[in-house]
């Protein structure tokens, strides 16, 4: 399956994808790309908004490690914008269980 580029941090505690800072798409085109992670990973996801006009996107499933198929790992995906269009998308920093630092 053909997915959106996302950048990704692996820690001790889980792997993070964001969709990147430089990317230009429209807030629309942002949740498809978010949206189709989610339905790739099969990921629990919600929506929400801050006092400070950002839409922040996360989701997050927990995989079986490979090699060690007892024990799992976060996968976190996020991805957010703000309402005003004229303002440029930022990513919300989160924790690798995908919950706002």
């Amino acid at each position: 399956r053909d997915l959106p580029a996302l950048t990704w941090t692996v820690t001790q505690f889980g792997v993070h994808g964001e969709l990147s800072l430089l990317d230009s798409r429209t807030p629309e085109q942002r949740r498809e790309a978010f949206m189709a992670w989610v339905e790739a990973l099969g990921a629990e996801w919600r929506e929400a908004s801050r006092n400070d006009g950002r839409v922040y996107l996360r989701g997050y499933v927990k995989v079986p490690a490979p090699g060690a198929p007892h024990l799992h790992v976060t996968v976190g995906i996020n991805v957010s914008w703000y309402v005003d269009e004229d303002t440029e998308p930022v990513i919300v920093p989160t924790d690798t269980a995908g919950q706002p630092e």
